[in-house]
C-alpha cells in the first residue's frame, strides 16, 4: 500500500465467511480493510513532523500561545480568521475548502498536499489594519443578512 496507489481495496467472500470476522475478531470486514489501508499508507512514509513544518512557522508563532485551537473548517471565517488574526493563503483551485479527511481520490489529495509541501499554501497573520477591514466586511455581510455563522 503507498499513499500513491489508485487501486481501491476490495474482499470477495463466500457464504457467511464475513461472520468470521466479527465473530473472531469482533470487527466487520470492512472496518479491519480501512484500518489495514490506514497503516499500509502510513509505513515509512511521511514523518508526523512532516506535517508540522506544512503548517509554515507563522502559523506556529502565531497559534503557540492558544493551547486548544482546532481547525474549523465549517465557520473558518468567525473561528479561525476573526477570532485568531490568520488566514490560510494559496488554497488549490478545485479543491473543496473542507477537512482533508473528506478527500476521496488520490488526484485530489496531490492538489491540496502539493501547495502546502511546497510553501505556495500557507498561514498568513493578518496585520492589525487588514483583520479590521476583514471584520467590518464580515459584520457588513453579516448585517445585510447574509450568513457567517454556520450552526
Amino acid at each position: 500500500g503507498h499513499i500513491n496507489d489508485s487501486i481501491q481495496s476490495t474482499w470477495t467472500m463466500t457464504n457467511n465467511s464475513a461472520e468470521f470476522w466479527v465473530d473472531i475478531f469482533g470487527h466487520q470486514i470492512m472496518d479491519v480493510t480501512h484500518q489495514y489501508e490506514q497503516w499500509a499508507c502510513t509505513q515509512n512514509q511521511v514523518s508526523p513532523s512532516h506535517f508540522l513544518k506544512l503548517d509554515g512557522a507563522n502559523f506556529k508563532i502565531c497559534i503557540m500561545r492558544y493551547s486548544t485551537v482546532v481547525m474549523n473548517y465549517h465557520n473558518y471565517e468567525t473561528a479561525i480568521v476573526k477570532t485568531y488574526g490568520i488566514q490560510l493563503v494559496g488554497w488549490p483551485e478545485g479543491v473543496n475548502f473542507a477537512n482533508p479527511s473528506v478527500i476521496s481520490t488520490v488526484a485530489e489529495a496531490h492538489k491540496l498536499c502539493n501547495p502546502l509541501h511546497s510553501g505556495s499554501c500557507f498561514w498568513k497573520k493578518l496585520s492589525k489594519n487588514k483583520l479590521e477591514l476583514f471584520v467590518t466586511e464580515l459584520n457588513t455581510r453579516h448585517v445585510a443578512g447574509k450568513i457567517v455563522q454556520k450552526p
